[in-house]
């Protein structure tokens, strides 16, 4: 299944700098939603559920598998999972 969506943006208004950022967004955009495929891909099992006849990924499990949390709630903290992507995608954070 392929998604694609289109924005039209007046090539001739838009800077330099303006087209730079944009190819770096989308750039990077692109990159999360490829790592956020093969997770799903390689743990289909567990993530997408069958209901009349759709497909559908459980968020909250896609969560459980992807991001790590560690502010104060009633639910148990979660400081390692099988794919850390916010570690992966957000070099900044503090390990």
């Amino acid at each position: 299944m392929r998604t694609t969506v289109k924005v039209r943006i007046k090539a001739e208004v838009i800077t330099t700098r303006k087209r730079r950022r944009l190819e770096q967004i989308t750039g990077r955009d692109k990159r999360i939603i490829k790592q956020y495929l093969k997770v799903i891909y390689h743990n289909e099992e567990q993530l997408v559920t069958k209901n009349k006849g759709k497909k559908k990924v459980s968020k909250a499990k896609l969560d459980h598998l992807t991001l790590t949390t560690y502010k104060k709630s009633k639910l148990p903290k979660r400081p390692i999972v099988r794919h850390d992507l916010k570690r992966e995608l957000s070099p900044l954070l503090p390990e």
